[in-house]
C-alpha cells in the first residue's frame, strides 16, 4: 500500500525532469504553453479521482480500490514510456498526445492512492504503530 505514495511522489516530481530531458532533442523544442500543460494535466487528473475514488472506496473496500488504482497507472506509465518513441520519429503532436494521456491516467492514480493508501495504512495497523506507519505513509511521498 505504502508503494502508492510512492508512486504519488513519482507523479509529481516527474515533470520537471520530463522538461529537461525535452531541451536535450533541439528538434523538440515545446511551447511554453504544452510545457505548463504537462505540468498540471496531472493534477486535473489527481481531481477528478478525489470525485470518485472516495465513494468507491467504501463501495467494495480499500484493497480492492488499491488493485484497480494499478490499472490507470500502469497504462498512464506505459503511455509516457511509449511517448518517447515518437521524439525518434520526429511526430511532435503524437509525443504530445502520448505524453498528455498518460500524466492524465498517473495523476488519477496518485490522486487516488493519496486517499485511499492513508485510511488504508491506519485500518490495518497495531493500534500502538498507526502513527509510524501513518508517518512513514507521509515520508513515501
Amino acid at each position: 500500500a505504502a508503494f502508492g505514495s510512492c508512486i504519488t511522489g513519482f507523479v509529481l516530481g516527474f515533470s520537471s525532469l520530463l522538461n529537461i530531458n525535452m531541451d536535450k532533442y533541439h528538434y523538440l523544442i515545446p511551447s511554453e504553453k504544452d510545457v505548463q500543460l504537462i505540468g498540471s494535466i496531472a493534477t486535473m487528473g489527481a481531481f477528478f479521482a478525489g470525485l470518485v475514488v472516495g465513494i468507491i472506496s467504501d463501495k467494495i473496500g480499500r484493497k480492492p480500490t488499491l488493485l484497480l488504482l494499478t490499472i490507470p497507472s500502469v497504462i498512464g506509465w506505459y503511455c509516457i514510456a511509449v511517448s518517447f518513441w515518437f521524439v525518434v520519429d520526429n511526430d511532435y503532436q503524437k509525443y504530445l498526445a502520448m505524453i498528455l494521456a498518460g500524466r492524465c491516467l498517473t495523476g488519477f492514480a496518485a490522486g487516488g492512492y493519496s486517499i485511499v493508501v492513508p485510511v488504508y495504512i491506519i485500518e490495518i495497523s497495531p493500534s500502538r504503530l498507526k502513527g509510524l506507519f501513518g508517518s512513514i505513509n507521509q515520508l513515501s511521498i
